[in-house]
């Protein structure tokens, strides 16, 4: 279509509720609305100079949320929101034209099948000493049961969950749409609460936490243990 401007092209975009994304053709006042942006479809998306690519700004309709926006895939959906939960969609039909709704699993593979910690002695209240998670992991982890359902996120006193020196997230837990994100576990020994330190990923399954756990610090591994809390 001819627009004017690239910001008629925009307004233009926002009156579609099918429309994701848009092409403004430098010099050629030509207006290309897409019912994609470039994160679903990333394999089509080819940087041209003549070509202005801009992502919707305001009020963009999820792809797969209604019926006048299917996706091919489940997968498709995942790529274009960044995150979304399971539940049912809207996915083209093998009829031409037609749109049906469709149960869509949106859970990661971390948040499947995670090892579960669930030691009441890993719990951010038990007193006592002698273990060490040294060789813990690498895998993803869920804490659950007795071990509280998340790992502690505030400074634990030594000599508790069943070590000496107590390992708690130095940071926020992450929110779903943050998806998988880097955080410093500290361990708090010889009156400092982050005396020795390890990064680790931490994942929002929308319900519970799973974290990608590798052992302890190398430069000091025991005895050091991940904490649980409620």
């Amino acid at each position: 279509m001819k627009t004017s401007s690239a910001m008629e092209c925009l307004h233009a975009c926002r009156d579609d509720v099918r429309c994701q994304s848009l092409n403004y053709v430098i010099g050629e006042d030509g207006c290309e609305l897409n019912d994609r942006t470039n994160k679903a479809k990333p394999e089509h998306f080819v940087p041209d100079s003549f070509r202005y690519y801009l992502t919707r700004d305001k009020n963009r309709v999820p792809l797969g949320s209604i019926p006048e926006l299917p996706a091919e895939t489940c997968r498709e959906i995942k790529l274009s929101e960044g995150h979304a939960i399971s539940g049912n969609y809207w996915l083209n039909s093998i009829v031409n034209g037609k749109s049906l709704l469709a149960q869509c699993d949106m859970e990661t593979e971390e948040c499947k099948n995670p090892a579960s910690l669930t030691e009441a002695n890993r719990k951010e209240t038990f007193t006592g000493v002698g273990l060490c998670d040294n060789t813990l992991g690498p895998n993803w982890f869920r804490f659950q049961g007795a071990a509280g359902n998340k790992m502690a996120a505030t400074c634990v006193p030594t000599n508790r969950c069943g070590t000496h020196a107590t390992g708690w997230l130095n940071g926020v837990h992450p929110t779903v749409s943050e998806a998988i994100v880097t955080r410093q576990v500290c361990f708090n020994w010889s009156g400092g609460c982050c005396n020795w330190s390890i990064n680790i990923q931490v994942r929002n399954c929308n319900g519970y936490f799973v974290y990608n756990i590798s052992g302890t610090p190398p430069v000091h591994p025991c005895n050091l243990r991940y904490c649980g809390a409620d």
